[in-house]
């Protein structure tokens, strides 16, 4: 007899809370960490001798720490499936859920809280729902989306199997109400009942039975089942059915031949692979695994969304990659705001949206933390980057857990207007497929001293970097300063009333020699110099297969000698270039083969958003296309080959570094995963010809591979849920890479004490944003950004501030940035390798650190107040 969900619920519930003890509850009450314990991935004094990842014993070694692991430690309801030289792994059968000891720390991570069944808050979906590995959100065709869990859809149907081999553990769950699908047919047509279905039944006494629970209904000669069946009866008959060979095709038949409909109902099916590698647990779930119907396509899947969550005892933070990087304070009390949701790389620009919500920094990590007392654990995701967002949120609100984790997005959708005989309808469509690799997160855990966001930056810092060589550390070359400057435009304007576009020439390539020559003359020694706009039609540049500089700014002749000005001068020089989208330049008929299509097959055509509205406009602006991934490779090498005729080893490779697009073309589609991989490999290609590549932005695909970033995020957006900005994003370039964040020029208003200490706090070097020209001819089109441009009203400020910073910046250019600590409200100190420092003061009052006054928007490095 089948049992009603909410007794298997309450079944595993009780499963779930004999499993764990109380001891080694996730609410904050662990097991006592002892002060000398090991870090697991950083040495506890945040020094630059750190173990490589992965290392174990030497790691210890390495720091100074070397001692006795500590033994596995059993825990009930649970067995011991794996087990590294650092981290003991543990599987629950009942419940499927797992429990990782770090041995150098002896502290033990959760897949799931242990003690939700007591949560005061939570109801019971909610209590069930926390007892999740995954959780799948789907779209459904009539407009009635939705969302389940493993746990109350496949654990407490037990609709799972699982595997433990070679040190894995796999486990393979059915979700949803599988049951009801598949019953004793409420109909058969009258032969087929008499002469197959019937006769099928061996057991004469279950043969009459079935007999006399169907009616024959003459004038549709067909059988039908009484009304009045009981729940026992019917489950009888279908298992006599099953057993006399009847099977879901049948059932499906019979229904189709009878005029049955069955409503359908949202089920999906996946797999989830733990295991451990070295000092990191990897789970992985296995995209070609999960199954769908048409019916309900899935939307998201969110993996181990509750992996160490904390209780409202616990004290510490989440780390979320908004923007520079950010914290949530645990248990903030922040109740009425919404959970925190961050996309990775930005805007798939092949969905055709057409607003956008609030406007904030790029997420530019796959990376995510969280830290509690003195144990904290880094998210990395490792697979399926592209597609995945980073989801937080505090206790208080549905349950009492502050959790941090992973959701990929497994399909999008676009909406089609269908209009007829005066009625509009709405109608979802969907892409072919989804993405069909693997997505899979890294976890590694940190303890001591290491324990924080600084510590967690030093863990993927050396993941992301490898074997990379740090930037050249002669103590003589000073921090640069980035000058950006702009090329050519295209003003809309007519000639005897015919509306034309007209080229001109914002800094041409003589003036920008004048812009080189008076930075030197003030005393800016160390230039790196961006020029956008030069090529292929200027800054709204066409598609890059070919280099053809602007002729209204010296053509080709113009550009070879501002080359070799360049290289006289020892100025590194970055011509820009657009990849990923271009401007078209005429009229366009039918679909652009070079261009990526929506999911509706339209061709990929976009306009700027209109910051004030939130909408994109067409009004005064010009529409751009997207790339497509597929043609990617070809226009990367045929640009290559004219570039490299310049022989030049810089390029900036713009929206390489800072975005990811899809394709949704059904007879070619690219998913964005997919697009992610083919630009990391470009870029790859790239750095190979011209090797020291600056990118805007700096993705994490592209971060191996560039030596130089503008446009990286020095804050966070601000999000209501976060509680303060940390420059998790420099501690990650720095030394590696030079890196400025949005110009002065652009960024300030009008304060250039705050812009000067964030340089200083974040390892930043000052970038300009300039033209010869003056701006004031484009007033009110769309290149209103530019404004602010003019450099001869910047360029004396810009050299003072330069002066100013460049020593120390200059001295700590090759060292990684090693440990961010805030001393009070407006006051921060910023370590650089092993020993230099810088301390800022943003406020309007005086600031005591380590018994030395910091005067009101001032600063002291190594000792020295200025």
């Amino acid at each position: 007899m089948r049992k009603g969900i909410w007794i298997a619920l309450a079944a595993a519930l009780a499963l779930a809370i004999a499993a764990v003890p109380v001891a080694l509850q996730a609410n904050g009450s662990k097991t006592e960490l002892r002060a000398d314990a090991a870090v697991a991935t950083g040495a506890s004094d945040g020094s630059t001798a750190k173990p490589k990842a992965g290392t174990g014993e030497e790691a210890r070694a390495e720091a100074g720490e070397v001692r006795a692991l500590a033994k596995p430690t059993p825990i009930k309801g649970m067995e011991l499936v794996a087990q590294t030289e650092r981290l003991a792994l543990y599987f629950n059968k009942a419940t499927t859920e797992i429990a990782v000891q770090d041995l150098a720390a002896d502290e033990t991570w959760y897949s799931n809280p242990s003690d939700r069944a007591e949560d005061p808050l939570a109801e019971a979906l909610n209590k069930a729902r926390l007892g999740a590995q995954l959780l799948f959100s789907y779209y459904s065709r009539t407009g009635s989306d939705g969302t389940m869990d493993n746990f109350t859809d496949s654990i407490a149907k037990s609709q799972f199997e699982y595997e433990v081999a070679d040190g894995a553990v796999t486990v393979r769950y059915k979700v949803g109400d599988l049951s009801a699908a598949f019953a004793a047919p409420k109909r058969f047509g009258k032969q087929r009942f008499e002469e197959e279905i019937l006769q099928a039944i061996a057991d004469e006494k279950q043969r009459a039975t079935v007999k006399q629970s169907y009616r024959f209904v003459k004038d549709a000669g067909y059988y039908e089942m009484w009304g009045n069946l009981t729940r026992d009866l019917r489950n009888d008959m279908f298992d006599w059915l099953t057993a006399s060979g009847y099977t879901e095709d049948d059932y499906n038949r019979d229904n189709a031949d009878n005029g049955i409909l069955i409503a359908p109902k949202a089920s999906f099916e996946a797999s989830i692979r733990y295991s451990l590698d070295g000092d990191a647990l990897v789970a992985t779930v296995p995209l070609q695994s999960v199954k769908y119907s048409d019916d309900f396509p899935l939307n998201k899947l969110a993996v181990l969304p509750y992996f160490g969550a904390a209780g409202t005892k616990a004290e510490g933070y989440m780390f979320v990659p908004d923007g520079s990087g950010a914290l949530i304070r645990l248990n903030n009390g922040k109740t009425t705001t919404q959970a925190l949701e961050l996309p990775l790389y930005g805007l798939d620009e092949a969905l055709d949206e057409k607003n956008r919500g609030v406007i904030g920094e790029n997420a530019q990590l796959p990376v995510f933390g969280l830290a509690q007392g003195h144990a904290a654990m880094l998210g990395i995701i490792s697979k399926g980057d592209a597609i995945a967002s980073v989801v937080a949120d505090i206790s208080g609100k549905t349950h009492s857990y502050n959790h941090i984790g992973a959701s990929f997005t497994t399909l999008s959708r676009d909406i089609v207007r269908l209009e007829g005989n005066g009625i509009e309808s709405l109608m979802s469509v969907f892409p072919k497929r989804m993405h069909e690799g693997d997505v899979e997160i890294r976890y590694l855990f940190l303890s001591g001293e290491a324990a924080n966001y600084s510590g967690m930056a030093e863990a993927y810092r050396r993941y992301l970097n490898g074997s990379r060589e740090p930037l050249s550390s002669d103590p003589s070359r000073e921090a640069p300063m980035f000058v950006e400057l702009i090329g050519a435009v295209k003003k809309r304007t007519s000639f005897l009333g015919i509306p034309y576009r007209k080229t001109i020439a914002m800094t041409s390539f003589g003036e920008a020699e004048t812009i080189v020559r008076e930075l030197k003359e003030a005393g800016v020694e160390s230039i790196k110099l961006r020029y956008v706009g030069w090529m292929n039609g200027g800054v709204h540049q066409k598609l890059p297969s070919s280099v053809e500089p602007v002729k209204a700014l010296g053509g080709k002749r113009g550009l070879n000698k501002l080359i070799a000005f360049l290289k006289e001068e020892n100025v590194d020089f970055y011509p820009d270039v657009s990849f990923l989208s271009f401007y078209d330049g005429g009229i366009r008929l039918g679909k652009m083969p070079n261009a990526s299509q929506f999911i509706t097959q339209q061709t990929a055509e976009k306009y700027p958003f209109n910051l004030p509205i939130g909408w994109r406009s067409s009004a005064n602006q010009t529409a751009y296309y997207i790339t497509t991934p597929t043609r990617l490779a070809s226009i990367v090498t045929n640009f290559a080959d004219d570039y490299g005729e310049y022989g030049l080893k810089g390029l900036s490779v713009a929206d390489l570094g800072n975005q990811v697009h899809a394709d949704y073309n059904k007879r070619n589609m690219v998913d964005r995963q997919e697009a992610g991989d083919m630009i990391a490999g470009e870029v790859e290609k790239l750095a190979g010809r011209f090797p020291d590549l600056l990118a805007s932005g700096g993705n994490a695909n592209a971060l191996p591979y560039i030596r130089n970033a503008v446009n990286v995020p020095l804050t966070s957006s601000r999000f209501q849920l976060t509680d303060e900005s940390v420059p998790f994003y420099s501690m990650i370039a720095h030394g590696y890479a030079d890196y400025a964040g949005t110009p002065g020029n652009v960024s300030m208003e009008g304060d250039w004490s705050d812009y000067k200490l964030k340089l200083l706090e974040t390892g930043a070097n000052p970038s300009f944003q300039w033209s010869y020209e003056s701006p004031s001819g484009l007033k009110n089109t769309e290149y209103n950004g530019y404004y602010a441009s003019l450099y001869s009203d910047w360029l004396q400020e810009a050299a003072g501030l330069y002066k100013e910073v460049s020593g120390f910046l200059g001295e700590v250019r090759s060292l990684p940035m090693t440990r961010h600590e805030k001393l009070a409200d407006g006051v921060y100190r910023t370590t650089y390798g092993d020993s230099r420092s810088v301390t800022v003061n943003y406020n309007d009052a005086t600031f005591t650190a380590d018994g030395a006054a910091i005067e009101p928007k001032g600063y002291r490095i190594g000792g020295i107040a200025r």
